[in-house]
């Protein structure tokens, strides 16, 4: 009698964009860490199908503070898939080693992954995340285009840092590769076949310094453009176009992997800004989508949107940031939106106006030149700029604006303001009900040529100095 070959990683086909941890049981788990301290695995057995009647996994986990961490996955029936969490105030390390263990018919199983990424916990361009070896990535599979974002342990894969792959299902043909390519212009991976995409499951692979990464992802919904003017979320292998309304309103309309309408059974929720203030949307006869109210403090066209979609019995989510053209710079680490305008500033502006927007904290380089306008929306938005003839425009609560440059201008509007200038020449303007503070230092006293003009009610505090 021969014996059975060695059961091996690659002997399996993971599901849900993760590394597979083998046992000697020849029992895979597919494990998938995020970096919200999240835990998620899929346990197949020798013939690939999906395990479900183990009590518990135990998952091994690196956090940030140097450690490992225990986590304990529990099947979660929605999710068709074993969730876990770190307890609260532990993070999850961005390259992590992962040892599963669990009893299974009274032996107890181990597996491990050498060494692996923890994956954003929401995907920030409405894709699809998957992690492959120490790298991650988000993919956005389009009727006649595939982009994929990929980041390694020092930040994003660039240019010809690394060959990228996607095999993917095609409209009436067997599946096909698509190479991508680097595109500086989206600062992302990029193919575009000749064939048509299909909805269905991927392979992603990506090639560095003669290692190949693989993870594969069951089934993938195909991104249409948006039919409401909205912005497209894959959530699972659904599609959700959400839609903000000027009253405050967050539509969305749902469709599944095959592009058929999903109404009235269905419910959405759906987290926005900074705080990922949780919404829930339900269907809406009239409106002929899913509905809900968003809080005014909440400015939901300029902070990320992370979507759930519950449809009979399952629960899928994704996630996407707010979008901007043209791209003044990378994604700030909370995920503030940036705008720029051409045309003429405002008076008070000889270069360039900010807005604050978003609960935002954003810096800004110097500028792009004269009669650009950068807008940054948001009750609680911090502000710093560093550049020479700079204007600052804030509208919002509790706003907070510090400025480094010369010639500079700034303009405040909102209850609980703060501004601080450290620039020769500076002017500040503020117009609050409440009693803001201001600091003006470097030489832009009323008597060195700056301008201090306060409106407001009783209370108003002002320093020179």
């Amino acid at each position: 009698m021969q014996n059975a070959a060695p059961t091996t990683a690659s002997s399996f086909t993971g599901r849900i964009g993760g590394q597979i941890a083998t046992t000697s049981a020849g029992i895979a788990v597919e494990v998938l860490p995020l970096r919200d301290g999240t835990v998620q695995a899929v346990v197949l057995d020798g013939s690939g199908n999906v395990v479900s009647n183990i009590p518990e996994i135990t998952v091994q986990v690196q956090t940030v503070a140097g450690g490992t961490a225990p986590v304990t996955l529990r099947f979660d029936a929605a999710l068709q898939r074993y969730v876990g969490a770190l307890p609260e105030g532990s993070a999850m390390a961005p390259s992590t080693s992962v040892a599963v263990s669990f009893s299974k018919d009274g032996q107890q199983l181990t597996g491990n992954v050498d060494k692996m990424a923890s994956a954003p916990a929401v995907a920030s361009h409405g894709g699809t995340v998957v992690v492959v070896g120490e790298m991650s990535a988000e993919v956005v599979a389009k009727p006649n285009e595939v982009i994929a974002w990929v980041e390694g342990p020092s930040g994003s894969v660039t240019g010809a840092d690394a060959e990228v792959t996607v095999m993917v299902p095609v409209v009436d043909a067997p599946p096909s590769p698509v190479t991508l390519a680097w595109d500086a212009q989206i600062e992302a991976y990029v193919g575009r076949p000749t064939v048509t995409v299909a909805p269905g499951p991927i392979t992603f692979t990506v090639s560095q310094n003669d290692v190949e990464h693989v993870a594969n992802v069951a089934s993938v919904a195909v991104v249409a453009p948006p039919a409401h003017e909205g912005t497209v979320v894959v959530a699972g292998d659904y599609s959700v176009e959400v839609v903000p309304q000027d009253d405050g309103q967050l539509k969305a309309y749902v469709v599944d992997v095959q592009g058929a309408p999903v109404v009235a059974d269905a419910t959405v929720n759906v987290n926005v800004g900074v705080e990922q203030t949780p919404v829930t949307l339900v269907w809406d006869a009239a409106a002929n989508c899913y509905v809900g109210a968003v809080d005014a403090t909440i400015d939901v066209a300029a902070a990320p949107i992370a979507v759930a979609v519950v449809h009979r019995g399952r629960r899928v989510r994704g996630g996407v940031d707010v979008s901007f053209e043209p791209r003044l710079t990378r994604w700030h680490e909370r995920r503030a939106e940036v705008l720029v305008e051409r045309g003429n500033p405002p008076p008070w502006a000889p270069a360039v106006g900010l807005r604050a927007r978003g609960g935002a904290d954003v810096v800004v380089a110097p500028p792009g030149g004269p009669g650009t306008t950068v807008r940054v929306r948001g009750p609680g938005a911090s502000l710093m700029v560093e550049a020479p003839g700079v204007g600052v425009r804030v509208q919002a609560p509790g706003a907070a604006v510090r400025v480094q440059a010369p010639g500079a201008g700034v303009q405040v509007r909102g209850p609980g303001a703060a501004v601080r200038v450290q620039a020769p020449g500076a002017g500040v303007r503020v117009q609050a009900p409440q009693p803001p503070s201001v600091s003006v230092m470097g030489g832009a006293s009323v008597m060195g040529g700056g301008g201090v003009s306060i409106m407001g009610g009783a209370g108003v505090s002002v320093m020179v100095r």
